[in-house]
């Protein structure tokens, strides 16, 4: 899987995981992720990794999936948030924009933001 990152001020930043794995329906989609690489501080293994997929109506974390916009593999909410409000860039709510903790932090909401998968 590969991550790439890009904020208003046109820093772009690629996260990379050798292994990302979606479970079954019945763990509710549970993730596995290791094997990062890239320029970025992996937020997203310590947090997301062996963690069911919450929404707003279904999931274990599913008040987080209300609380910060979006659904995800949230686990005590989150470090990495793709699918949160597009608040273009830094605003004063916390947590519930595009972000990724360890680049530009939670008050700040990313430009651009790609998820892409490679199947083996």
């Amino acid at each position: 899987m590969r991550i790439e990152l890009q904020d208003f001020e046109n820093d772009y930043r690629v996260a990379k995981y050798g292994r990302f794995v979606v479970g079954p329906e019945s763990d509710l989609y549970r993730s596995t992720i290791a094997f990062f690489s890239g320029n970025v501080t992996n937020s997203l293994t310590p947090a997301h990794n062996n963690v069911q997929f919450s929404t707003v109506d279904n999931g274990p974390e599913s008040t987080c999936a209300q609380s910060f916009k979006g659904g995800f593999w949230y686990n005590d909410c989150h470090a990495v948030n793709i699918n949160g409000l597009y608040l273009k860039g830094k605003h004063d709510s916390f947590a519930d924009g595009v972000n990724w903790l360890d680049f530009r932090g939670y008050h700040y909401s990313l430009k651009f933001t790609e998820m892409k998968i490679r199947p083996h």
